[in-house]
């Protein structure tokens, strides 16, 4: 299902147009926690909304708004590399192809390079997806 401007859930939720980055991402825990506030990681949070949207059959194969994938979303995403290694892995493990290109030719690891994000694991992660070596998600 998509919204008004063409866009799925999972896109909704993955797509951060580039503007987060390693500072904004970093958790920031107060000196008087509430122990009844929600701390807990990132790779938990992703995890579980991953695990979410994949009970609620989310088509992990549909096409974007922009004639891609969400691989192609999160190849373009500002958030920490190893945030993007998950996310990357779990999307390839539901069957996104990281070679498919979108509607312009451009591959995954095209956009990621092209948006220059400085993220020499993720690239290096892409081009291990692209050989096929894919490992479980959540384990590494």
């Amino acid at each position: 299902m998509r919204n008004n401007a063409g866009k799925t859930v999972a896109e909704l939720i993955l797509d951060d147009n580039g503007h987060m980055d390693d500072e904004k991402a970093s958790t920031f825990h107060p000196s008087g926690t509430d122990p009844d506030q929600d701390y807990r990681s990132w790779r938990d949070v992703d995890t579980e909304v991953l695990e979410a949207l994949d009970e609620a059959s989310v088509d992990w194969k549909a096409k974007t708004s922009e004639g891609g994938n969400l691989l192609h979303i999160i190849a373009r995403s500002g958030v920490d590399q190893d945030r993007l290694i998950l996310r990357s892995r779990y999307l390839v493990q539901k069957g996104i192809d990281v070679n498919e290109p979108d509607a312009d030719g451009w591959t995954a690891r095209k956009i990621a390079e092209h948006y220059k994000l400085n993220k020499f694991r993720f690239y290096v992660e892409l081009g291990r997806l692209e050989q096929g070596e894919v490992e479980e998600y959540w384990r590494t």
